[in-house]
């Protein structure tokens, strides 16, 4: 099933609270060419564990849900005080963590396996666009609209971020680290592709 299955959420409409024209979630099963499972959720970001377990979504209204891959049950975890879609979505590799930021420009740190919220993370003053962690699991980059890329020490989150920023019109659309945790690459919102 893990590896059978794809995801489908079709283009997000930035005119609205949608993430579908149909506000689906579809579920296929590529081995019988057949839609396995198709729900109305309002989801505007995913996540999938590594183990391949659960999808874990973000809405535009705010909430983080858990969908179980093996029986497509749903559980709310939790709600954006005040609302306020979620745009990224990320799962540490350890599966310990998931960090998600929107709208509202922080980003909540989440503890999968306590199921609470750690921290949130202010700093950011427009939609928060992606959010990485590093394989070893000690930091979190952030990327956001308003031209900035945060690096948080996660051993030491009452410290205030690295801050790295775009010096032209372009804000960075999505980032991960590299496999040895050296450096970011970024993607921006003018095509480019850095290296920080």
């Amino acid at each position: 099933f893990k590896q059978k299955t794809a995801y489908e959420i079709y283009q997000c409409d930035w005119s609205s609270d949608v993430c579908s024209s149909d506000l689906t979630l579809r579920f296929y099963d590529f081995n019988r060419l057949r839609l396995q499972k198709q729900l109305q959720y309002p989801i505007y970001s995913i996540a999938i564990d590594p183990a391949g377990d659960y999808l874990y979504g973000g809405t535009a209204k705010g909430d983080l849900v858990r969908i179980t891959l093996n029986d497509m049950n749903q559980e709310l975890i939790t709600s954006i005080d005040g609302g306020g879609r979620i745009a990224a979505l990320e799962i540490s590799n350890d599966v310990r963590y998931l960090a998600y930021g929107g709208k509202s420009g922080y980003v909540v740190l989440y503890d999968l396996v306590e199921n609470s919220i750690v921290k949130e993370l202010y700093g950011h003053t427009a939609r928060v666009n992606d959010v990485a962690f590093s394989n070893n699991g000690k930091r979190l980059a952030t990327a956001s609209w308003d031209g900035t890329i945060q690096i948080w020490n996660l051993e030491e989150l009452d410290d205030l971020p690295y801050l790295l920023k775009e010096h032209r019109e372009a804000f960075a659309w999505d980032l991960t680290f590299n496999t040895t945790d050296e450096y970011l690459v970024v993607g921006t919102s003018d095509g480019a592709v850095k290296k920080w």
